[in-house]
């Protein structure tokens, strides 16, 4: 029994308890009952028969009131309960989809600059001939899932949707610089300049992803591999070359590793 319906219960009791001593004592015949108990109060209750009807039917009421506050209480709990339910799952399922389009992204990232784009960070690189087409190939796909989720990026928490939104921006301005440098180019290949600027391009995408994918992985179950699938996925298409060792996290960061130290090297030059 709940504390409420004690409560409920106490009440009535000395409601009836007061009323039946307050006829006892100062009811008209109040000389006819004898004040011994329990037959007091049969005896008051059969002088008084309206009395009795009406504190009976206000006790009804009472624990008829009662039982419906209850059950509507119990319904506002339940639908709180359910809605909670909901919404921690659609935080889940927006979770998982956001990390398995990111981790894809950003293995795409991770390989290219692997395969190709680190080496031309720096201003001694060797000279890359691309054509329109080739340099084409090298654009980020459009992310779906991140586009429609824009307005659910909140439930993610305090950090995780800046880091995605981060990441996000880099590599439209990836796509964007190699939509417009393969547009102005016409029989030629990419010049040294425009292969450096694409390549600076890819290097400042590893970050962010690799910032965003640590903002994901807690609240996403077994991110790590989802994160080493997109990237096994890449290194399948060149069977020729043994993959890096390590975790893509683990590469992101060789590769951030590398830039800096060259960088580092030179500067000291």
């Amino acid at each position: 029994m709940s504390r409420c319906m004690k409560a409920v219960l106490v009440i009535a009791v000395l409601i009836v308890a007061m009323l039946i001593g307050s006829v006892v004592v100062w009811g008209p015949n109040r000389h006819e009952c004898k004040t011994a108990f329990p037959m007091v109060v049969g005896c008051t209750l059969g002088k008084y028969e309206t009395l009795t009807s009406g504190v009976i039917a206000a006790l009804a009421a009472l624990v008829a009131g009662w039982l419906a506050l209850s059950g509507v209480q119990l319904q506002i709990t339940a639908q709180k309960r359910a809605d909670a339910r909901r919404a921690k799952d659609h935080i889940d399922a927006l979770a998982c989809t956001l990390h398995a389009e990111l981790a894809d992204l950003v293995a795409r990232c991770c390989f290219d600059s692997e395969q190709l784009w680190h080496s031309h960070w720096f201003e001694n690189a060797p000279p890359l001939r691309l054509n329109k087409t080739e340099l084409r190939c090298f654009a980020p796909a459009q992310p779906t899932t991140f586009a429609n989720a824009s307005s659910d990026l909140a439930l993610l928490g305090a950090d995780a949707p800046l880091r995605l939104v981060q990441f996000h921006n880099g590599l439209s301005a990836l796509r964007r610089d190699i939509h417009d440098i393969a547009e102005g180019m016409t029989n030629h290949s990419a010049t040294s300049s425009h292969i450096r600027q694409v390549a600076e391009r890819f290097f400042l995408t590893l970050r962010p992803g690799l910032d965003a994918l640590l903002a994901l992985a807690p609240i996403v179950p077994k991110a790590d591999e989802v994160e080493r699938a997109a990237i096994e996925l890449y290194d399948a298409g060149r069977p020729d070359r043994p993959p890096p060792e390590g975790t893509l996290r683990d590469r992101i960061n060789r590769l951030l590793q590398m830039k800096n130290s060259e960088t580092r090297q030179e500067a000291l030059a």
